[in-house]
């Protein structure tokens, strides 16, 4: 909370826009890929289709039964979300074969 804290007003604004539209971001490419994504406007979090336990397990992911969230904070970047969703891909690939 230390670094958060030292954030102004409109650093802190900027951070939020930015985190929401790298969830924004997260749903498009989700959406492509096939997992089934939910994202609520203003969110940083994107719920979407459980992967399997390997892709749970690199990503830290937060799970509820059959669903998962991905949350967009601060340190995510399209970079980021980019290799994530390469992840989930290749997870709904090796199910496939």
């Amino acid at each position: 909370m230390g670094a958060a804290r030292s954030l102004g007003h409109t650093d802190a604004t900027t951070l939020v826009e930015r985190c929401q539209g790298r969830a924004v971001y997260a749903r498009e490419r989700l959406e492509n890929a096939g997992a089934h994504p939910g994202h609520f406007p203003g969110s940083p979090t994107v719920a979407f289709d459980r992967p399997p336990a390997w892709v749970v397990d690199k990503w830290h992911l937060a799970c509820t039964g059959s669903l998962a969230d991905f949350i967009t904070v601060g340190y995510v970047t399209r970079a980021a979300v980019d290799a994530f969703v390469a992840d989930i891909g290749a997870a709904r690939l090796a199910v496939a074969a």
